[in-house]
């Protein structure tokens, strides 16, 4: 086993490596991703790798954190169980029903299963999933995720605490940077719509999020653009970064 390189890169970047490495070795993933998801923040990317690179997972990963986290069959499905933790299940594609959430996430991937392990820790709750392409091995996946649940979600839990957080760990901190960065030019849904974006929402999730139609979002996201003389994400984040927001330095 490769738990030695796993523990040795916790609070390194070559953490994501190590875990990727064991779970294809063992598991055969070609994916693996690390999410935490805590009450009224955005959902955080821990960790992630693909056997066919950052590229390969990227779409994917915006679309879940987006908005398709709160359509997984299978983190419901855990999250009701009661609050024992470690847990670990499996899902195949075909048992999907949500077939938007199906298709984009695994059919057109080539995905055809994913096995989750889930902790708690209070309202915190940590995933780290595997997803994989080959069919079958579900019944091994849970049998060996579940024997290195408690190392492995130490590991996880405590790589979570070293990594850098996010100078904006709640919606509200990044609503107020960008306050700061557009001189009030921007109404407090404009700010709104803004702050889901920077975090990784997609139309869909923002509109989810703030109980609004995708066409209210794009025209929340026009008028803040307008104002502030830029034209995409990139140009919102660099503005962002130039004012000194980040309270970086």
């Amino acid at each position: 086993m490769q738990f030695h390189t796993i523990i040795s890169a916790i609070g390194t970047r070559q953490f994501d490596d190590a875990l990727f490495s064991l779970l294809r070795l063992e598991l055969g993933a070609e994916e693996i991703v690390v999410h935490r998801y805590r009450p009224r923040r955005p959902v955080e990317v821990l960790a992630s790798r693909a056997a066919g690179g950052a590229k390969a997972l990227e779409s994917a990963v915006r679309l879940y954190v987006g908005s398709y986290h709160r359509r997984d069959p299978l983190l419901a499905r855990l999250t009701s169980l009661p609050s024992v933790t470690p847990l670990v299940g499996t899902i195949h594609a075909d048992e999907i029903t949500d077939a938007d959430y199906r298709r984009r996430l695994f059919v057109n991937r080539g995905i055809q299963s994913k096995a989750t392990m889930l902790m708690r820790e209070g309202e915190l709750v940590t995933t780290l999933s595997a997803y994989g392409r080959q069919p079958g091995g579900q019944d091994r996946s849970v049998a060996l995720l579940t024997e290195w649940s408690l190392m492995l979600g130490a590991a996880i839990q405590k790589h979570a605490t070293l990594v850098a957080p996010s100078r904006f760990d709640t919606l509200e901190a990044m609503i107020s940077a960008l306050h700061n960065a557009c001189a009030g030019k921007l109404s407090a849904r404009e700010a709104a719509v803004c702050s889901r974006i920077l975090c990784g929402y997609s139309t869909e999730g923002t509109g989810l999020d703030l109980a609004l139609s995708n066409n209210s979002v794009a025209t929340y996201r026009r008028r803040a653009y307008c104002k502030l003389g830029i034209s995409s994400q990139s140009e919102l984040f660099r503005l962002l970064l130039r004012s000194g927001s980040t309270g970086e330095g």
